[in-house]
């Protein structure tokens, strides 16, 4: 009678050990099956054929493919623009930071200005959004007098998640002081003067960059800037004919303030802007 009343406790307890791996399988598998529904249709795919571009790290300069600024042979971009538009439209540039991990198409969605606060360069729902400029305010050719592009701080780094960080460091400020713009038409360089914490307004909003007063106005907002973190280029000697370049994102631990990293054009490969 105990033998049997063993077995039978036996058999109790692999049953019991049994549901019990059955249980948390299920809970796993629910658990999984609710992130998939909640979160699964927002994961941005990747946009085939990203380009190979050099980025320039751990480099001064990005290495630029041979003839590309040549006038014997013409602008030859190392994007493939018809290729990336064939996935999306909406792509007009592409941006490059070198010494960073920074290269991204530059987006713009026409009627809607911020579309790609919440859409990836896909086109597709993503959190990450993408870089993009707002049509009602700017060009596709960079030829505004101030161009402002938008992204996001992603805690992973995507989009503009390195830029503060970057930036930050006075060495790297001082080092890699250069944005590259490819377009289709054209490849646009420009030197990194200022890298701020700024308030929110609206910058193209808020200054008339068509007057030179207003161009200036807003310059000498960022040499105002005392915040901590900020870097300047003192020496730098301002010309209106050479148009500016913002990359605006949110300020790390304060989301209601952006930093800006602020760049003017530089003319021609072969000029300096003092």
């Amino acid at each position: 009678m105990n033998k049997l009343n063993n077995n039978n406790s036996i058999k109790y307890k692999i049953l019991h050990i049994f549901g019990a791996f059955f249980l948390v399988f299920a809970v796993v598998c629910a658990m999984m099956l609710g992130r998939y529904l909640l979160f699964g249709k927002k994961q941005t795919p990747k946009i085939p054929n990203f380009p190979d571009i050099d980025t320039g790290n751990g480099k001064d300069h990005v290495d630029v493919l041979p003839g590309s600024l040549d006038p014997d042979y013409g602008y030859d971009s190392p994007v493939d623009f018809e290729t990336l538009r064939k996935t999306n439209s909406d792509i007009y540039a592409w941006l490059v930071i070198p010494g960073s991990e920074i290269s991204q198409p530059v987006l713009q969605r026409v009627g809607d200005d911020d579309y790609y606060l919440d859409h990836g360069p896909d086109g597709q729902q993503s959190d990450d959004g993408a870089l993009y400029t707002q049509a009602s305010r700017n060009r596709f050719d960079f030829s505004d007098k101030c161009t402002v592009i938008y992204g996001h701080k992603m805690n992973s780094g995507a989009m503009f998640g390195t830029l503060q960080i970057f930036f930050s460091d006075p060495d790297n400020f001082s080092r890699y002081n250069e944005v590259v713009i490819y377009t289709p038409d054209r490849e646009i360089r420009y030197k990194v003067f200022a890298a701020v914490p700024y308030d929110n307004r609206h910058i193209l909003m808020s200054f008339d960059f068509s007057s030179e007063w207003g161009y200036m106005s807003f310059i000498d907002s960022l040499y105002s800037s005392r915040s901590l973190g900020a870097n300047l280029d003192e020496a730098m000697e301002f010309d209106y004919n050479n148009n500016i370049l913002i990359l605006s994102t949110c300020l790390r631990g304060n989301l209601n303030k952006r930093y800006l990293v602020c760049a003017v054009e530089v003319k021609e490969p072969s000029d300096s802007v003092t």
